[in-house]
C-alpha cells in the first residue's frame, strides 16, 4: 500500500514544484523559508499565503490525530484509513477545480492539507515506518540500513534497506510522471492517482477490522 501511496506523494510533490512555481507543499521546511523571504523582501501577501499554507498542514495533521478517536466511538462502521482514502480522493478533486490563473500558492494549497492527511496517517511498510510525501528521512535510513548491513551482516537490515529504497523509487516514478503528463494531460493527470486511492479504499473495505 505504502509503495501506491509513495507514488502519489511523489505525484503530488511534483505538481507544486513543476507546475506551480517550485512550491513544495509535501513539507513545511521549504515553506517556512518562503514564508520570511516573501514577508521580510519579497511579496507580503505570497508570505500570507505560505502561512495559511502552514496552517492547512497543520489541521491536517490535527484531523488525522483527532478523527480517528471520533470514529472509535461512533456507530459508523467506516474506519480511519477509508475515511483517509476519501480526504485524499476529495482533495486531489479540488486540486483539479482550482483555476490554472490562480495564484500558485492557491493552486497547490490543498496539497498542504492533502500531504498532512497521508503523513500522519500511513507510516508502516511491513514493519518498517516510512513517508510517503518527502524523502529526507527515507534517504536517511536507507543509507543507515546499508551500513548496518554491511558492517553486522542483518538480514533485517538488509529488509529495510529494500523498503526505504522501493519507497524512493515509488515515489520517483511518481515526479517523472507528472513531468511527462503535466503538459499534455494537464490537471488530469491527477486522475490515475484518484482511481489508486479508490482501489485502495475498495481493498481496505474488503478487510476485516
Amino acid at each position: 500500500m505504502l509503495l501506491s501511496l509513495s507514488a502519489a506523494g511523489g505525484c503530488c510533490a511534483g505538481y507544486g514544484v513543476i507546475c506551480c512555481g517550485h512550491i513544495f507543499a509535501c513539507g513545511l521546511t521549504g515553506n517556512l523559508l518562503g514564508t520570511w523571504r516573501e514577508l521580510l523582501g519579497g511579496n507580503p501577501t505570497n508570505g500570507l499565503l505560505r502561512i495559511l499554507g502552514t496552517l492547512l498542514f497543520m489541521t491536517g495533521i490535527a484531523a488525522a490525530a483527532l478523527l480517528p478517536e471520533k470514529l472509535q466511538g461512533s456507530k459508523t462502521r467506516l474506519r480511519w484509513e477509508q475515511l483517509s482514502l476519501i480526504i485524499l480522493m476529495f482533495s486531489l478533486t479540488l486540486i483539479m477545480l482550482v483555476p490554472e490563473g490562480w495564484n500558485d500558492l492557491l493552486r497547490v494549497a490543498p496539497v498542504f492539507f492533502f500531504a498532512a492527511v497521508q503523513y500522519h496517517s500511513f507510516t508502516d511498510f511491513e514493519g518498517v515506518t516510512a513517508s510517503t510525501i518527502f524523502c529526507s528521512n527515507n534517504f536517511r535510513q536507507l543509507t543507515l540500513s546499508l551500513l548496518n548491513w554491511k558492517r553486522k551482516g542483518q538480514r533485517s537490515e538488509r529488509h529495510r534497506a529494500k523498503i526505504y529504497g522501493l519507497m524512493i523509487a515509488a515515489y520517483s516514478v511518481g515526479i517523472i510522471y507528472v513531468c511527462l503528463a503535466a503538459e499534455p494531460l494537464g490537471k488530469k493527470m491527477f486522475l490515475p492517482a484518484v482511481l489508486l486511492y479508490l482501489l485502495l479504499f475498495l481493498r481496505i473495505s474488503r478487510e476485516k477490522p
